[in-house]
């Protein structure tokens, strides 16, 4: 009666499905969250400095950031895939 919870389905080994994490374990954590949050923390702080009119180095560094973070993430889920 007690274990009735501890193993929220089926294990899915193939498919979309393969890396997903039940919300309800995910709250147990709590982890993904603080990381989403942080993520949207600096995402903002980056919005703020590449306003219109900021220093063109800036800008391009940034650009080139998230460019290749963008581009080492599609390649991490294609990889995956």
């Amino acid at each position: 009666m007690i274990d009735h919870y501890s193993n929220p389905g089926p294990i899915q080994y193939f498919g979309p499905m393969k890396n997903y994490v039940p919300f309800t374990v995910s709250l147990e954590e709590n982890y993904d969250f603080k990381i989403i949050e942080d993520i949207n923390r600096k995402l903002s702080a980056l919005k703020n400095i590449s306003k219109f009119g900021a220093d063109s180095l800036k800008l391009q560094l940034i650009h080139k950031g998230i460019t290749g973070l963008l581009d080492s993430l599609t390649l991490i889920e294609n990889a995956l895939d």
